[in-house]
């Protein structure tokens, strides 16, 4: 009783903390909720209103997490005011922070025992990233839930293993449709689901399958995954022609371009180890670690972690560190090699890590210490005051990491007014724009475009605005400069107006008229 006293505390402290900002204003909201959100907003109405996977009803696209966008779409055809769909995507994606909250304490009190799982769950809910996260609405609250299920999947699969029996038809299945369904919420997923796959492929050969029945049992569990994963490409296929992700290839052609020599990615590497590791211990504890405080805290942290698998290396507990760590040492490397770009709802899977290492490995190791019942409810206690407390003073400190957003709504409106309706407005951060303007916004960045995207590849982003009549572009200076080294000719770019922007770091955004002499449309 005492833990779900503990769990319904932070109940009431999280339904709180959501319903303020589900009451929110608009511009209240647009500091906080980012410029993504309104690409998935965008694409479900679409797909509500015509059935077609469109951002600006100009080109198609499968830039998306599909998992989400289906949820999304499902809201879409209930909901057609703007407003109103925005508040229901937050309160979905609270209800699903809270289905997270639930998943950490099943995968908890199967580590550890009930009271510990109460308590995980209750410092998930309220805890300051955790909750951060939940306010995007973003695809990263499902793929927390996928990752939960995944891991109990995998505690399943481990424990026949551990007696050296091979576990039934049925449970490999079952886990490989948690594999599927978490490279439909995320795509990055794949990663961790090559690495379930050659862990079941070890696991076999280890417990003495022949090699032949250890193949064909890993190709049956790859064929069941992709047989969740084939509706996606299929439809993928139907509306792009390829299942390669518009956003994603765009951001590792970005990556490609700022990191054209091979070595020099290592850099990234080790700013991305960075990002998931201080950068997310920061946002959990509001706190802002020097490298020093930081190395100090992880090393107190991995303290508890190190007992369990030294001490405890054949425990159901170090299985499960050692899948979660694994899983995100891969993620990180991918991430890092990949990519440049870092988003605070990445930290989704970081920032569960850290709560599963910590609730999975402190019980156990406590184990070495007579400590009485009323001992543990102290620290259980504790624990979540702490995360009360932690919550309270991220809200005292203000929370906005977007204060740009509304001036970007208020100078969209004052755009419309300037260019004529029949001309064309091309954007690259196109969210907000094109949710709450009033005329078609044309997206340039290729995340949501896949015909946008074909052009940068090409490094022909002055054709897709010829071909497309775009003949003014709105947006900040560090964007359009990106698109000019992604284009063959010269662009003729006249700044019209200027609208300033609350914390970006330029200040302003700009409305260009655009000619394109050297290619005309074709």
């Amino acid at each position: 009783m005492s833990g779900r006293l503990l769990f319904g505390t932070a109940l009431v402290v999280f339904a709180a903390a959501a319903g303020h900002v589900l009451t929110a204003d608009v511009d209240r909201l647009l500091q906080v909720v980012p410029d993504d959100t309104f690409y998935y907003l965008e694409i479900a109405r679409h797909l509500a209103r015509t059935g077609r996977s469109t951002f600006d009803g100009l080109s198609t696209t499968n830039g998306y997490h599909p998992l989400w966008m289906a949820v999304l779409w499902g809201l879409a055809t209930l909901i057609e005011d703007r407003m109103a769909l925005l508040r229901a995507a937050l309160g979905l994606s609270f209800v699903l922070h809270a289905g997270v909250a639930l998943g950490v304490f099943y995968a908890v009190r199967r580590l550890a025992d009930t009271g510990w799982g109460w308590t995980a769950a209750a410092c998930w809910l309220i805890n300051p990233l955790a909750f951060s996260i939940a306010i995007t609405a973003t695809e990263a609250e499902l793929s927390a839930l996928t990752v939960l299920g995944v891991l109990l999947a995998h505690l399943r699969l481990s424990a026949e293993y551990a007696k050296r029996r091979q576990p039934s038809t049925r449970q490999v299945l079952e886990y490989s449709a948690a594999l599927g369904l978490l490279c439909l919420a995320r795509t990055d997923g794949m990663v961790i689901a090559a690495l379930g796959l050659s862990w079941l492929a070890a696991q076999s050969w280890r417990t003495g399958q022949a090699l032949r029945w250890v193949v064909l049992r890993v190709l049956v569990a790859a064929a069941a995954a992709a047989a969740i994963m084939a509706p996606w490409w299929l439809f993928s296929l139907s509306q792009v022609g390829t299942v390669v992700q518009d956003s994603g290839a765009m951001k590792m052609l970005w990556a490609s371009e700022r990191y054209p020599a091979a070595l020099a990615r290592l850099d990234n590497v080790a700013a991305t180890f960075a990002f998931f590791g201080r950068r997310c211990l920061t946002l959990m504890t509001v706190w802002n670690f020097s490298w020093a405080s930081f190395t100090a805290f992880v090393m107190l942290l991995g303290a508890a972690p190190m007992v369990v698998l030294t001490r405890h290396a054949r425990s159901p507990q170090a299985c499960a560190l050692r899948a979660v760590l694994t899983a995100m040492l891969a993620l990180t490397l991918v991430y890092g090699w990949a990519l440049v770009e870092r988003q605070i709802w990445w930290l989704a899977l970081p920032c569960l890590a850290t709560m599963l290492v910590v609730f999975t490995s402190l019980p156990l190791a406590l184990r070495a210490v007579p400590l009485s019942r009323a001992a543990r409810w102290g620290a259980q206690t504790a624990m979540v005051v702490l995360a009360v407390t932690l919550l309270a003073r991220w809200h005292v400190k203000g929370y906005r990491p977007y204060p740009w957003q509304p001036d970007v709504r208020h100078s969209q409106l004052a755009i419309e007014r300037i260019v004529p309706a029949s001309e064309r407005v091309g954007v690259f951060n196109a969210g907000i724009p094109a949710f709450f303007g009033s005329r078609p916004v044309i997206a340039l960045d290729g995340l949501v475009s896949h015909q946008a995207r074909r052009h940068w590849q090409a490094r022909r982003f002055d054709d897709y605005l010829a071909r497309h009549r775009v003949g003014y572009i709105a947006d900040e200076q560090g964007v359009m400069d990106k698109a000019l080294r992604f284009s063959s000719g010269s662009l003729h770019l006249e700044e019209l107006a200027s609208f300033p922007l609350e914390g970006w770091p330029t200040g302003k955004r700009l409305l260009w008229r655009v000619t394109i002499p050297t290619h005309p449309a074709r």
